[in-house]
């Protein structure tokens, strides 16, 4: 799993459920270094925070640039409030909840792997 956050701290206990369950998790904070991780490696899946620093929607416009690149990549925004629960394009998911990220990690793992 690759997940993309320019404050991975605000996570840690995510990342640490995740890793008891087995998931082999690939952390980055800049879409920079997402792209050049999906260039060494391929990932099943992608969480991606949406805003990085002073930027609003940086997470969105990283996460188009990583879709044109893998087009088949699931890509999960996991955000600290949501206001709307309109999807934004290119995700699969949006959630600021721990237990819905685990069941959109699952449902996107699940469908790709069928």
């Amino acid at each position: 799993m690759l997940w993309v956050d320019d404050h991975p701290e605000n996570n840690a206990w995510e990342r640490e459920l995740l890793r008891s369950l087995g998931v082999v998790i690939v952390s980055v904070e800049s879409t920079r270094s997402a792209v050049a991780s999906l260039r060494a490696e391929s990932f099943d899946v992608m969480i991606s925070d949406i805003r990085r620093d002073s930027e609003p929607f940086d997470g969105i416009d990283g996460a188009m640039q990583i879709r044109d690149a893998t087009p088949t990549l699931p890509i999960v925004f996991y955000i600290q409030d949501v206001t709307s629960r309109q999807i934004p394009e290119p995700a699969s998911g949006l959630t600021n909840e721990p237990n819905e990220l685990l069941h959109l990690l699952l449902d996107r793992l699940e469908r790709t792997r069928i």
